[in-house]
């Protein structure tokens, strides 16, 4: 193996920082992703990991993608079988053994801090249940502590620290991304967010065994706190791969998740690329009287849910150019007034599905409207508006595809007290709890239908 990289996609500045989530056999679709973004030529500047996301990481950074790709689609049962080598001291079932050896083989006497990029691999300190970010030391040792899953396998013993599995405490590494690569934007890769497709794969009849009871609960722990830790630190891209209806010790279907993985990262281009090439400066014309009048007075309550080619070919005339413009500005360029806010969000949540109806994006521009709606709430700036404007301010929540977003859609809906918009909100809500996704917009965005969306397709096809 070379030991300059040349491969590998890094261009200082340009490029984005990585956070690989934890999921077990489900790691095999970073895999993928990784590919995805080479071939597109999307640069990466920094990658932190956490569990299968730190030795992926590790893996790339490296330039030893190619033989952790040749390990996954050789997974048989038996060689996965082999790494089970029990242990019969205190601590743990497994000694890994056989993933030291391969590691050793693979990995050496690499350092994390002498890599080709920035990298931080998370593991949890066992005694004081901190999150810890190894960037620095033996990497073969940083990746054990990351993947040591407790009481499966020995905990790490590490600078004076006894360290587990860092996906008990940060599966998805937004932050540690963040740090790596200051200024630059962060693209999550999620390998848990699909919790519907979980439920609907592990248990069709509704009734789950109970070592599926105890699975679907650890699950749902993990995905639970990954929510809250994108709402807290909102990647730029979040990508979350639809895998739930693979298991997380599926270690042989690495061919399918390499694809998942892949196939995730091409949707997601335009959002990175918007990422990417997002003006941090706010030279912005001053066009919030102008949204805002056309919005409540030309358009008005009577053809704000009426589709019509006339009002969309409006929309399209008089704030594409601006929209263009406006959508590559940072989120907080639209947070001088609230009123300046709304009008961003109206922009670019609903002028898009306006002026882009039926199209990929339509729905390209939803991730800044929901932060921008975000942080106004945060500041609460959204308490001077009237209530009519504020349904439309809380708009981006109930047109997320995360449920996290959409329990706070209920929520903000059922404070504002308008019925109609309160009742669409839990309609949307139930949509994403059922499917994890709109399925409405599946031809818009390349998606392929399954069996059980084609009614639901039929009834929301507005959305």
């Amino acid at each position: 193996m070379s030991g300059t990289h040349p491969e590998l996609p890094f261009s200082q500045g340009t490029g984005i920082a990585l956070a690989l989530g934890g999921g077990a056999a489900r790691g095999w679709a970073h895999i993928g992703a990784l590919r995805a973004l080479r071939e597109q030529g999307i640069g990466i500047e920094a990658v932190a990991g956490t569990s299968i996301g730190a030795l992926t990481a590790l893996c790339f950074a490296a330039d030893r993608l190619d033989i952790l790709e040749e390990i996954a689609l050789g997974a048989t049962h038996r060689r996965v079988l082999a790494y089970l080598d029990p242990h019969l001291g205190r601590g743990a079932w497994l000694g890994g053994r056989r993933i030291a050896r391969d590691l050793e083989e693979h990995i050496g006497a690499i350092r994390l801090e002498d890599l080709a990029i920035p990298i931080a691999l998370i593991a949890a300190d066992l005694k004081t249940g901190e999150e810890v970010r190894l960037t620095s030391g033996p990497a073969i040792t940083a990746v054990q502590a990351s993947i040591g899953l407790p009481g499966i396998f020995r905990p790490i013993l590490r600078d004076g620290r006894l360290l587990i599995d860092g996906g008990m405490v940060s599966n998805l590494p937004i932050g540690a991304a963040r740090a790596l690569a200051s200024g630059q934007p962060v693209v999550a890769i999620d390998l848990m967010g699909d919790y519907a497709g979980y439920i609907r794969a592990g248990s069709p009849d509704g009734q789950p065994s109970a070592l599926g009871t105890v699975r679907s609960a650890f699950l749902m722990m993990t995905a639970q706190q990954t929510r809250q830790a994108i709402a807290l630190d909102p990647p730029d891209v979040l990508i979350t791969i639809p895998a739930g209806h693979i298991g997380t010790g599926a270690f042989t279907r690495a061919a399918e998740l390499i694809r998942l993985g892949h196939d995730a990262v091409i949707a997601a281009l335009p959002a990175i690329r918007d990422a990417l090439s997002a003006d941090r400066h706010c030279e912005l014309v001053d066009a919030t009287h102008d949204i805002l009048d056309f919005w409540f007075r030309e358009v008005g309550s009577d053809r704000w849910w009426t589709q019509s080619d006339a009002t969309d070919a409006e929309i399209r005339a008089r704030f594409l150019s601006l929209w263009e413009k406006w959508r590559t500005r940072s989120p907080e360029c639209f947070l001088g007034t609230a009123r300046e806010a709304l009008a961003a969000v109206l922009l670019f949540d609903q002028f898009s599905r306006n002026m882009f109806r039926g199209r990929a994006r339509a729905f390209s521009a939803d991730a800044l409207a929901l932060e921008i709606a975000k942080r106004m709430i945060e500041r609460g700036l959204d308490q001077s508006l009237t209530r009519e404007e504020r349904s439309f301010l809380y708009m981006p929540f109930m047109h997320s595809e995360d449920l996290a977003m959409q329990d706070r859609s209920i929520a903000l809906f059922e404070q504002l007290g308008l019925p109609e918009p309160f009742k669409y909100a839990h309609m949307h809500r139930d949509v994403i709890a059922r499917f994890g996704r709109f399925p409405a917009r599946n031809a818009a965005l390349g998606r392929a239908d399954r069996p059980e969306e084609a009614e639901t397709i039929a009834a929301t096809a507005a959305w």
